[in-house]
């Protein structure tokens, strides 16, 4: 079978799960005997971050460059059609994307198609966070589309209004995505795919009825990048270190409420230290290091300085592969009660779940970690067992994709 990869956004080295998720799931169909081909954006214009070399990677890809002017939704459908056309593929597999990619599954609509849906992109064209007002929102796309686009134009109306836009805010004014017209065409686009790929159980739901097949495949690790995990000598004087990595500058990733419950805990005693990966400053406390912005082998390599994982997410976290590698690494994971965490840390088995947004909660988990070295060892050991039954690629690419790939066809 030959499937046409297409991808918006897609980079390597990877900036986040997404783009590492759609890599490690060529390399997995590849492996099972059929053609494939990736075909992504690359841009000539300083504040687009999407940039990959061919040569860098492990099978066949096509970079379609675009000029700022050319970065329109017509002409960026008209290229993936062309370059798409004339490999002809059997089946289309479509990547994330962000306003355009409505236009390009409709420029590509001749094929059978599989859609990878890797936040609430499928649901939210406001910020594809489906987070308003400091709760899951309750309006989306399909059931409340005047609604949501009203809300999409009024969080983009200063780009629009100004002319100085950001990443979204452009391709919000380019694709028109406040419109009767697009949402007709994003409604659409979803239904005519055979199969949306989402991630958890609220993905899932709310799109069921409006695409013929909705499956949750969970993300993956590659566990030749996480060796066992040798045992941690007990240093004298050495602290306990708990670390966040991601993007720690983006309030819904929890952040503060990671900071809040480290103050209450350096109250009472001094054995910790928190890691936060952050682009931006961190308030100064002697127990608090800015660990900076790190590609994936950086995180890798502070897993293992580390001894709990946190991740501290106020919003329903798509995913949550961060949690997945953390305990790859063989690291005990503490993460809020939301969206897909709950799936992967198991709560006194793999690590410990706490409420959202709730620092208190937090600083008690961290607190019992930090007591119990035993405890610690324990959960980091089940999550490397989990992960290795789970989340290996090669294991979710045999466990999935082989039906589906056939009945796509079908």
């Amino acid at each position: 079978m030959r499937i046409a990869f297409v991808d918006l956004l897609f980079s390597w080295p990877p900036p986040g799960g997404a783009q590492a998720d759609l890599y490690y799931t060529i390399r997995g169909i590849q492996a099972l005997g059929h053609d494939v081909h990736l075909f992504a954006p690359c841009y000539d214009f300083k504040w687009a971050f999407n940039a990959f070399d061919p040569d860098d990677l492990p099978f066949p890809a096509t970079p379609l460059w675009f000029t700022n002017a050319a970065y329109r939704p017509a002409p960026m459908a008209r290229a993936f059609r062309d370059a798409v056309d004339a490999w002809r593929p059997d089946l289309v597999f479509a990547g994330f994307g962000r306003y355009y990619k409505p236009h390009v599954l409709a420029a590509l609509n001749r094929y059978p198609q599989i859609s990878r849906y890797y936040m609430y992109e499928h649901l939210c064209i406001r910020d594809f966070s489906l987070y308003k007002a400091a709760e899951t929102c309750p309006n989306d796309i399909f059931h409340t589309g005047p609604a949501c686009r009203r809300c999409a134009f009024a969080c983009w109306s200063r780009d629009l209004r100004s002319g100085k836009f950001t990443t979204y805010g452009l391709e919000f004014d380019r694709a028109r995505a406040w419109t009767p017209r697009y949402e007709r065409l994003f409604r659409q686009t979803v239904g005519n795919v055979r199969t949306a790929i989402v991630n958890n159980d609220l993905a899932k739901t709310r799109i069921e009825g409006f695409c013929p097949d909705v499956r949750c495949i969970p993300g993956g690790v590659d566990l030749a990048a996480y060796p066992p995990p040798a045992p941690r000598p007990d240093a004298p004087g050495r602290k306990t270190v708990i670390l966040m990595v991601g993007r720690a500058d983006d309030p819904l990733k929890g952040a503060d409420v990671l900071i809040e419950a480290g103050l209450g805990l350096s109250g009472v005693r001094d054995d910790f230290e928190v890691w936060i990966t952050s682009a931006e400053p961190l308030p100064e406390n002697a127990w608090l290091r800015n660990a900076g912005w790190r590609d994936h082998a950086g995180i890798r390599d502070l897993y293992h300085q580390a001894d709990i994982v946190v991740v501290p997410s106020v919003w329903d976290e798509p995913y949550g592969l961060v949690a997945v590698e953390a305990m790859a690494a063989g690291l005990p994971v503490v993460a809020s009660r939301a969206g897909g965490l709950p799936m992967n840390v198991r709560h006194g088995e793999t690590g410990l779940l706490f409420a959202p947004g709730d620092s208190a909660e937090l600083a008690l988990r961290l607190a019992s970690l930090l007591d119990d070295p035993a405890l610690r060892a324990r959960m980091g050991a089940a999550g490397r067992a989990r992960v290795e039954a789970e989340n290996d690629w090669a294991a979710i690419i045999q466990r999935h994709y082989p039906a589906l790939l056939e009945e796509a066809l079908r």
